[in-house]
């Protein structure tokens, strides 16, 4: 049998060929520098398996594979190789005809189990299209075989998959699998810009909970722990064992001032972890470092570096809280002080406003105010917000906002769309006669409060009376963020908004993916259904904006129709 490498990187042709070799002595295993060349050589030797490195150049591992399988080759088995294969390129791999994929850094034991793997399948194969020509009863029996051993198969890359990339204890990602997910979450962030949160958890006290209660307990309160961090964050986030009682969280696309809330949260939901022991409760309390990571950190031990010394504070403040780099760190003596008593002042305050369009038109609907803080440290909503929230000031700062924007909004001809943003909490501990004094009396239909959907963590019947009062009062609402990582149809069904704004997250680069353009498609036709209606935020290409007006959205927001101003 033959076996061909195709990967324009020498060290990792090598080494896979090295690997192979020492597996199956008696196949011929060949090599191709570049797409082109495999090409060739699989038309020329129709090899039993192909490894397929995606990410070469001038010709791609994607349209190497779109030729394989143009050229009717579809009998030959391929394995996608890449260091940075996230969910969307595995889906467009298996669209394209691939069984499976090898991630870099090569392991030869993960390398050994996927190969032995589509070999066992290609020769059943074999073996099924020889017996096809005996009778069809061989045919159904072959099949059965074969559904029973792609199932073997299945768990074996399961099990593998597991003991190479998770902690056995918790169930949460090893070193190995932190590494995997830091890699592919950093090229996010290089590619789109977004922001990533690590915080790096210690459990306080932990050697004495062993020393007392035995490791047993120790055992129970780390998977106790894992189980409730699982709980407590969206299915995008992370959680990894780093050591006996460490524990790093990434926060994909989250910023800062959000991801101190969810460090927060963390805090306090293992402040009430209990594990009951021989009848006996047991306790931990945690403390966390919380940090913003760069495209620069390609490493767990760099990553563990940079929260490192912010943990450290925690545990020298007294344990079982929560410190932040960037703001802490940055901030010379007094000036934080100063800055928070001109916040609370209302003072330093600027508004800005983003248009909203019409899309079959491109003309102006009207327009969302945003605040900004004239200094230059804090100048943007999640650097000022997050001091606030550290700093108990939240509400009273939002406050200070929403009069801002409500003025500015107020200086607008009538029939513009004027949106305002306010958090839930800020509607929940301040009576509501209060927040419609900050609107005119005439012209309310004009003006949206927006409430995103992800700062909503409370229960909803707290927001529901306030919400229905402004409402009929005149004043619309919108529930903004919708599909920001974890979404819940129960704000859009109890709060009934008369507006959803669709979060960019879905929209940027809808044009070249199709699974965006099916999650959009599904989460207009649930919102139609609410008789609500929709504006899309991220439009940041023309391609983009063509098929987000073809799904039949009239409304929409991004730096292709224009920047805050």
């Amino acid at each position: 049998m033959k076996i061909l490498i195709i990967d324009d990187n020498d060290i990792d042709r090598r080494l896979l060929k090295g690997i192979l070799e020492q597996s199956w002595k008696n196949y011929e295993i060949m090599e191709a520098e570049s797409g082109s060349k495999g090409l060739e050589m699989i038309a020329l030797k129709a090899p039993d398996l192909v490894i397929l490195d995606i990410y070469m150049s001038p010709l791609n591992g994607f349209d190497v594979l779109k030729e394989i399988r143009e050229k009717q080759f579809s009998f030959i088995p391929v394995l996608l190789v890449s260091s940075f294969a996230g969910d969307r390129d595995k889906i467009e791999g298996l669209e394209l005809g691939a069984v499976d994929f090898i991630n870099k850094p090569i392991v030869a034991e993960d390398v050994k189990a996927r190969v032995a793997v589509q070999l066992k399948i290609k020769k059943m194969l074999d073996d099924m299209q020889w017996a096809s020509e005996k009778t069809n009863q061989g045919i159904r029996a072959l099949y059965k075989e074969l559904e029973k051993k792609n199932k073997e198969s299945e768990e074996m890359v399961r099990r593998l998959d597991e003991l190479t990339l998770t902690d056995p204890l918790t169930g949460a990602l090893n070193r190995r699998g932190l590494q995997r997910a830091l890699s592919r979450e950093v090229a996010w962030v290089n590619r789109y810009g977004t922001s990533l949160i690590a915080i790096l958890l210690d459990l306080d006290n932990f050697k004495q909970i062993n020393d007392t209660h035995g490791l047993s307990a120790g055992d129970a309160i780390l998977k106790e722990v894992v189980k409730n961090l699982r709980n407590t964050l969206r299915p995008v986030d992370y959680v990894a064992r780093i050591g006996g009682d460490e524990f790093i969280i990434l926060l994909a696309q989250t910023r800062l001032g959000d991801g101190f809330g969810v460090a927060e949260k963390i805090r306090y939901t293992i402040s009430e972890t209990q594990c009951i022991l021989n009848d006996i409760e047991v306790r931990a309390t945690a403390s966390l470092g919380l940090a913003q990571v760069t495209e620069e950190c390609s490493s767990v031990e760099e990553l563990v570096r940079k929260c490192q010394y912010v943990l450290k504070r925690s545990k020298t403040l007294g344990k079982n809280r929560v410190s932040y780099s960037e703001i802490q760190d940055d901030v010379k003596d007094g000036l934080l002080e100063g800055v928070l008593y001109t916040m609370s002042l209302g003072q330093s305050y600027r508004v800005v406003k983003q248009p909203i369009f019409h899309l079959t038109e491109r003309t102006i609907a009207g327009y969302e105010f945003l605040t900004r803080l004239n200094v230059s440290m804090f100048e943007m909503p999640e650097d000022f917000f997050h001091i606030s929230r550290a700093n108990n000031m939240l509400t009273l700062v939002d406050r200070h906002c929403l009069h801002h924007c409500a003025q500015a909004g107020q200086k607008l001809p009538c029939g513009l769309r004027k949106h305002l943003n306010i958090y839930p909490t800020t509607v929940m501990e301040t009576p509501i006669k209060d927040i419609l004094k900050e609107f005119p009396l005439q012209g309310l239909e004009d003006f949206c409060l927006e409430l995103s959907e992800n700062l909503i963590t409370t229960d909803l019947s707290l927001l529901l009376k306030p919400v229905q009062i402004m409402k009929e009062r005149g004043i619309r609402i919108a529930i903004d963020d919708v599909g920001f990582g974890k979404s819940c149809l129960e704000s859009l069904v109890i709060l009934e908004p008369d507006i959803v704004k669709i979060d960019k997250k879905i929209n940027i680069g809808i044009a070249k993916d199709n699974g965006r353009q099916r999650s959009l498609d599904r989460l207009l036709k649930v919102v139609r259904s609410l008789n609500a209606q929709v504006i899309v935020e991220g439009i940041e290409s023309e391609d983009d904006l063509m098929v987000i007006r073809s799904m039949g959205v009239e409304l929409g927001q991004g730096f292709l129709l224009g920047h805050p101003a």
